[in-house]
């Protein structure tokens, strides 16, 4: 799932991206596992469910986009459907 996905791609920045997300998101994930959980979990009852959540999705792309190595990581995966297409 995509959501796997963004967590690879968080992955070898997590500590930052993680700290840049507790500023938009409340309660934010402490770990990728959290995060990634979350972001799956369309249970409205939970308040921790991000899926869906615009304002969460923004701050976790503005996150990635903040540290290069991420973004590197973006542009490989990229990289690797261009040729499928």
């Amino acid at each position: 799932m995509i959501e796997d996905v963004i967590g690879w791609i968080i992955e070898p920045a997590h500590t930052a991206v993680l700290a840049a997300l507790a500023a938009d998101i409340v309660e934010p994930p402490p770990t990728i596992a959290d995060l990634v959980e979350r972001l799956k979990s369309d249970d409205s009852k939970n308040p921790k469910h991000l899926k869906g959540d615009r304002i969460a999705y923004e701050a976790i792309a503005r996150a990635i986009s903040d540290q290069p190595v991420c973004v590197a990581r973006a542009a490989e995966l990229l990289d690797s459907l261009a040729p499928s297409c």
